[in-house]
């Protein structure tokens, strides 16, 4: 779920880079420092924030509105889940 005002789901003292690093690690606690950083600009790129560079350095009051909403998506998708659709019992005697 993202939220309508993602400054109350970001860290406001932690830059948005480490943020994002820190939802990879806790899914992927193994992940070399070379490939941590490539996910995560890659991450910010794919999330269409201009500078993935300069916007991993940025605090969030530094983002406008919209690249804070993207960053929480970005957030949130950052350790790749996978999605899985079950059709419960009943629904399947209905079909």
């Amino acid at each position: 779920m993202i939220f309508q005002q993602p400054m109350t789901s970001l860290n406001p003292v932690m830059r948005v880079g480490p943020q994002i690093e820190e939802a990879i690690l806790a899914h992927e606690p193994a992940t070399a420092k070379e490939a941590l950083d490539r996910r995560l600009l890659a991450a910010i790129e794919y999330a269409s924030l201009p500078e993935p560079e300069v916007r991993a350095q940025q605090f969030p009051h530094q983002l406008s509105g919209g690249l804070r909403q993207r960053a929480m998506i970005r957030l949130a998708l950052a350790p790749s889940p996978k999605i899985a659709h079950r059709r419960r019992a009943h629904n399947r005697a209905l079909a």
